[in-house]
């Protein structure tokens, strides 16, 4: 599984049904592809593995859960970018790639991928990463998927806020505030999202990543 962030609700439903671990990677393509998970270890699920020979990583303006961007660098790094052109060398002098992405390692090195740079929600100067309130929503049993974004607020800088799609067998309305309580079970108080709006579907692009922004 690669361009896009393995949710681990398919990830389970998959083990359950076939009983094979997916095997997550973490390709750019300015990069190559630093990283690949092909273990077999359900606690590692959700990882992207272990950062291959002859590349490096460096976490950088890492906050105090450990998540900062990721820059890597290695023999496979690009030229340039055809247009406008710049060359490597122009964007980073130590030849680091920022690639924009957010992501945490552990004790044992396993990368952990948690959002995108531009994707974050600042409330009141605490860092929210959508996809970790994603993750939770989706598990709900009666939510199809989700998509968490900062909603402008003059006081607080943004608040967590979510849409969702209900499940196909979903028949009864869902109860909004049972969801909230489902999340505040999970997550820190402040990043349960203020506002929740049932939609149809969410917008995707031709990839089927779901569009953001």
């Amino acid at each position: 599984s690669t361009a896009m962030r393995l949710p681990g609700s398919f990830a389970r439903d998959f083990y359950d049904k076939f009983k094979i671990e997916l095997s997550e990677a973490y390709g750019i393509i300015e990069v190559g592809l630093p990283f690949i998970n092909c273990g077999a270890d359900e606690t590692r699920r959700g990882s992207v593995g272990r950062i291959l020979p002859g590349y490096e990583i460096k976490l950088a303006a890492a906050d105090n859960e450990g998540a900062g961007e990721i820059l890597l660098r290695g023999p496979g790094l690009f030229d340039a970018y055809f247009s406008p052109w710049r060359t490597r060398a122009q964007l980073d002098r130590q030849e680091w790639f920022h690639t924009g992405d957010l992501g945490k390692q552990d004790q044992d090195g396993f990368l952990y991928l948690v959002g995108r740079d531009k994707d974050v929600i600042n409330f009141t100067g605490m860092k929210i990463f959508p996809y970790e309130v994603e993750s939770v929503l989706n598990r709900h049993p009666a939510i199809k998927e989700s998509l968490v974004y900062g909603a402008p607020h003059p006081q607080y800088g943004q608040l967590p806020a979510a849409k969702i799609v209900l499940d196909n067998s979903t028949e009864a309305q869902l109860d909004l505030t049972e969801v909230r309580k489902y999340c505040y079970k999970q997550l820190a108080p402040y990043k349960v999202p203020k506002k929740i709006e049932v939609v149809t579907d969410l917008t995707k692009t031709p990839s089927g990543k779901i569009k953001r922004g």
